[in-house]
């Protein structure tokens, strides 16, 4: 299986992650585009999902609610979240050329629709910075609540290590198991990253080049 995505600036989906592609259960992911003055719409179904501005200005719109949200980008302060639970209608309403990411798993509805704002960037429970050293890294804040979805922005100088120490969420040796999509923005676009998926006693091995916008699993 192929575990990681070139991002396609050419369509209104950079990526299309659903368990059935993934080969998991749960999770989904998405990055979408909207052109200035385009409205789309779309129903949460039975699950809840996090709506993350990238870049650009829009207009969301839930049960007659209206949440303006807005960034320059994603090296410009911390994102407003929309999050929004089971049976829902989403509709999208791009002031300028937006783009956004949703992840989306299956959940009960037990929270309500509701917009996180950004706030400064130690107490933003969506954006944290790693602090990396070569005996590990600082822990991320929790997360705001949801059923299933975790979700944080982390920013890494570069050179530096994320996922350090190695770890593993797939549920082996007893880890806990979770699906996970990794979406890379790069400065300047010209640089790149690298991603490995391992597992130490095993032939399992993966060294997966990264480019700006490339998403991996």
């Amino acid at each position: 299986m192929n575990h990681l995505l070139h991002t396609n600036p050419n369509t209104p989906f950079q990526f299309n992650v659903t368990p059935e592609r993934a080969g998991w259960t749960t999770l989904s992911f998405r990055i979408q585009h909207c052109r200035a003055g385009e409205t789309i719409s779309f129903a949460t179904g039975a699950d809840e999902i996090a709506l993350v501005p990238l870049q650009g200005d829009a207009l969301l719109q839930v049960d007659g609610n209206e949440y303006p949200v807005n960034r320059e980008n994603v090296w410009v302060g911390p994102p407003s979240v929309l999050y929004a639970p089971p049976n829902k209608s989403i509709t999208v309403i791009a002031t300028t050329d937006f783009e956004f990411a949703v992840g989306s798993a299956p959940a009960d509805g037990i929270y309500p629709v509701r917009l996180f704002e950004p706030r400064n960037e130690a107490g933003d429970p969506w954006r944290w910075r790693r602090h990396t050293t070569g005996q590990g890294s600082v822990s991320p804040p929790p997360p705001p609540p949801a059923e299933r979805l975790i979700l944080f922005e982390v920013y890494v100088p570069g050179g530096s290590w994320s996922g350090w120490p190695p770890h593993c969420h797939d549920g082996y040796q007893g880890s806990p198991y979770l699906e996970e999509t990794y979406y890379y923005r790069i400065d300047p676009p010209t640089g790149f990253a690298i991603h490995r998926n391992y597992r130490f006693d095993t032939d399992f091995d993966e060294l997966l080049p990264v480019r700006n916008g490339d998403l991996c699993w």
